[in-house]
């Protein structure tokens, strides 16, 4: 048992040591995932920089322009307009690259429909926007009463409105998803906290829980076991060694060089009690044979049931006076009268009785206080030595 308890312990420290390895690996795996969290982290930030100040850049050249518009109508100076204009026209070319670049980035749908909206709302200004501007670069201001329209200024708003939604947008997702960052950074951090902290404690435990269940396993085991061994050398009803069991002993006296004798046993009127009374009287009569005749033994006997009503005992007596006293006192205990559940019961025994000779087998032993045992039946009870006249106790 020690054995086994020592052979577990050796396989539970070398499951610690392949849990300590894996809790390493773990761990690296954990910081190289946080790594890659952080890694990702600042790759989103950095997007959404890109994307806020793009939009930024859209705001100022659609407010720059609208600016140089007031601008132009001040200027009565060729030179100047010029410069105006010029100035003007590279403000749109900005905003109209600007506007490209964040359309090759990738935008989710909502982003899209925003930046879209934002466009056509632009544009509705645009082309008035530009024509005015020309006619301000060629002919000066003082030739315009009105160089805005009411429509034209609302939609100019817009723009700028929806420009600004948009970079409010690019923000609110930039945030949304640094929270889903940092939630998975807690998450690995909560992970690397559990390989650290809570496993060697689950190891530990489950090292305990293992140990102790390997000892109750080892338990059963043992049970299991001698229920088997008994099931297969001893009699279920009467609880005494069977045939089997009776031959090993046997076996290991001749081993030894031992005598030996064997007392075959025959119930007398038991069938008549099976029959009449039935078998579950019966099986309570052969309890008390088995007992009875357990009382009149000592170390030197070892008894056993064969089958039926029959029983064997094999002793190192190999007296004949000896060995007749003992039968005798058999014979007398289940002579003895007794009643079981109302019923009076009355049975004796036959016994048949044969001593090795030298160099003689069981087999032949057995046989000979077999015959024993049916020539004394045949002659009435009592007991008879093999080739010897029978005798009554």
């Amino acid at each position: 048992m020690n054995f086994h308890i020592k052979h577990y312990s050796r396989l539970f420290s070398k499951g610690l040591i392949l849990a300590g390895s894996i809790s390493i690996v773990l761990l690296a795996l954990s910081f190289h995932q946080a790594y890659d969290v952080y890694d990702e982290t600042q790759s989103i930030i950095k997007d959404y920089e890109e994307r806020i100040q793009l939009t930024t850049q859209l705001k100022r050249t659609a407010n720059e322009r609208a600016i140089l518009i007031n601008y132009l109508l001040l200027l009565d100076d060729p030179f100047e307009r010029d410069d105006a204009y010029i100035q003007f026209n590279e403000l749109a070319s900005e905003h109209l690259i600007t506007r490209a670049k964040i359309e090759k980035l990738p935008l989710s749908n909502t982003e899209l429909k925003q930046l879209k909206r934002a466009t056509q709302t632009s544009q509705i200004a645009a082309p008035v926007l530009s024509e005015t501007a020309k006619k301000l670069y060629l002919e000066g201001g003082a030739k315009l009463d009105q160089p805005w329209s009411t429509e034209q200024i609302e939609a100019h708003r817009a723009a700028l409105n929806e420009f600004s939604q948009l970079e409010t947008m690019f923000r609110d997702h930039q945030h949304q998803l640094i929270l889903h960052v940092e939630e998975e950074l807690f998450d690995t951090f909560i992970l690397t906290f559990l390989i650290l902290i809570i496993l060697p404690t689950t190891l530990g435990w489950t090292g305990w829980l293992f140990l102790n269940k390997a000892h109750q396993a080892q338990i059963l085991t043992r049970e299991l076991n001698e229920q088997l061994h008994k099931a297969a050398y001893y009699d279920p009803l009467t609880g005494l060694p069977n045939r089997k069991l009776m031959c090993q002993h046997i076996q290991g006296l001749e081993k030894n060089d031992t005598q030996y004798s064997v007392l075959f046993i025959d119930i007398d009127k038991f069938k008549p009690i099976n029959d009449n009374l039935g078998h579950l009287i019966g099986d309570k009569v052969l309890k008390v044979i088995s007992s009875r005749l357990q009382k009149q033994l000592d170390e030197r006997d070892f008894l056993s049931r064969q089958g039926g009503d029959e029983f064997m005992i094999a002793s190192t007596r190999t007296q004949k006076e000896s060995l007749a006293e003992l039968s005798e006192k058999l014979i007398s205990s289940l002579e003895s009268d007794f009643e079981l559940d109302n019923h009076a019961i009355d049975i004796s025994a036959s016994i048949g009785i044969g001593i090795q000779q030298p160099g003689e087998s069981m087999i032949s032993v057995v046989h000979r206080a077999d015959d024993a045992m049916y020539e004394t039946k045949r002659n009435g009870r009592g007991f008879q030595f093999h080739e010897d006249n029978p005798k009554t106790a």
